[in-house]
């Protein structure tokens, strides 16, 4: 930034959060309030150092009119990762400058920046709770002239400060029945279809003489905890780098999967022919995903009685098998039931649907069809990951659906899933070999599937 080296990261007083808080801060918009003759413009511009690396410069003005601006926040944030709002990973320092339009010889007494972090479920106050609320003191009077904190490459009539901060891993917040809970620092979750969401936004506060109004300057920001997939279950004398060969089925590799409890299916099929199948999913080991990957799972099916054939409930259809993944946003309203799950709701989204690859067919021993299907579900590279903070949490779950077909009739509700099963979405990768798609995704190729409908079982 401008060529010169950050200071130091500041340190904050106090990392802990008080589900008491006083009335302004638990506001979300008493943070955007800002005098009426003042506006807040933003704009960005993309810079790129000596290495390659390219960092983006977000610009906050307080101004009036077309005058110059009174103030400016800027924040620099990994171009890579900032779209829309400069976003920062957990361990990174939030960087930037402040700068302050000392021509008119406004009086500031002191300059205060303000990290918060909040769960916002409702236009409420008693809906916005702060988790995280990291003071840092930029300039005050005792500090000496503010002009001395000018740097050369800003004018005489401006001063400038550059800041470093550094935000903790994890915060402590407690109830109003004095119980407390550590979490870690969660990722900010901003949907605009989402009933609640996890905030973080940098406040400047300019505090001026007793006959002048004091002025604000906010940005949202964006901030992502680092999670990561464990490594895998060890095997002797394995293949160190399979990064390349395609993941085994359970039946040869039965290390490497999570096989759940079966489910049974019956129902009707052509001819009034009873229809009972066993179908039993896996998922591949450990059970946590990076975004950005895929999910492989594989479903086996067979049928229990001899009068089953479920050769004919072949076609093809990638989408026949009901198997989705699903996010659960469970969160209380009032910020004083914290840890009650009594007071919670809970939102359900369905978020991707497993995609199928070609089918494996085999006898069990007691002579029975049974075959194998080998898919995945594939994860966006901006999902949201797995997180909770206070009364908020997003979670994720696997789960089998039925659906409708002609060739077996069921009285089986569609949209109540006949199995589910949790799992983790991380935000990186873990050590080792990363999952990669084998399944075509763009269905040039029809494979065959197996369609069913379930019945009571």
């Amino acid at each position: 930034m401008h060529g010169l080296a950050l200071p130091p990261p500041y340190t904050s007083t106090s990392i802990s959060a008080d589900s008491r808080l006083s009335d302004t801060s638990n506001s979300y918009d008493a943070f955007l309030q800002e005098p009426p003759s003042y506006k807040n413009f933003s704009s960005h511009r993309l810079i790129t150092d000596w290495s390659g690396r390219s960092t983006k410069e977000f610009t906050y003005a307080l101004k009036s009119g077309n005058r110059r601006p009174w103030a400016s926040l800027i924040l620099c944030a990994d171009a890579s990762r900032s779209s829309s709002i400069p976003t920062y990973t957990e361990g990174e320092c939030i960087t930037g400058s402040v700068v302050l339009n000392t021509q008119e010889g406004d009086p500031v007494q002191a300059i205060d920046i303000i990290v918060q972090g909040q769960v916002i479920t409702g236009t409420r106050a008693q809906d916005t709770y702060t988790f995280l609320n990291h003071p840092v003191t930029i300039w005050n009077k005792s500090m000496g002239d503010m002009r001395s904190s000018s740097r050369e490459d800003f004018t005489n009539d401006e001063s400038c400060w550059d800041f470093c901060i550094g935000l903790p891993s994890q915060v402590e917040v407690t109830n109003s029945r004095n119980s407390s809970r550590v979490f870690r620092l969660p990722s900010a979750f901003l949907e605009h279809c989402a009933q609640a969401c996890i905030q973080y936004t940098l406040v400047v506060n300019f505090t001026r003489s007793r006959l002048r109004t004091n002025k604000q300057l906010a940005a949202i920001f964006g901030y992502i905890q680092i999670t990561r997939p464990s490594p895998g279950p060890y095997i002797p004398g394995q293949i160190t780098n399979q990064g390349d060969s395609e993941l085994r089925p359970p039946d040869v590799d039965s290390h490497r999967w999570q096989t759940l409890s079966p489910i049974f299916i019956r129902g009707m099929g052509v001819g009034e022919q009873s229809i009972m199948l066993k179908c039993t999913l896996s998922l591949a080991k450990p059970l946590c995903y990076t975004r950005g990957t895929v999910i492989p799972c594989a479903m086996t099916i067979e049928a229990v009685d001899s009068g089953s054939t479920p050769e004919y409930c072949l076609a093809n259809s990638r989408q026949a098998i009901a198997l989705m993944l699903r996010r659960t946003i469970e969160y209380s309203s009032r910020s004083n039931y914290l840890f009650d799950k009594s007071e919670s709701r809970t939102v359900v989204d369905h978020i991707e649907t497993a995609v199928w690859g070609p089918t494996t067919t085999s006898q069990t021993t007691d002579g029975q069809s049974q075959h194998q299907y080998l898919g995945e579900i594939p994860l966006k590279n901006k999902l949201a990951p797995s997180s909770a903070i206070g009364h908020l949490s997003i979670k994720y779950l696997v789960s089998i659906f039925a659906f409708e077909d002609a060739a077996l009739k069921s009285n089986t509700a569609i949209t109540k899933p006949l199995l589910e099963y949790p799992v983790v979405i991380a935000t990186s990768f873990g050590k080792g070999p990363r999952r990669r798609s084998f399944i075509p995704q763009d269905g040039s190729t029809p494979l065959p599937q197996l369609i069913y409908m379930p019945g009571a079982g």
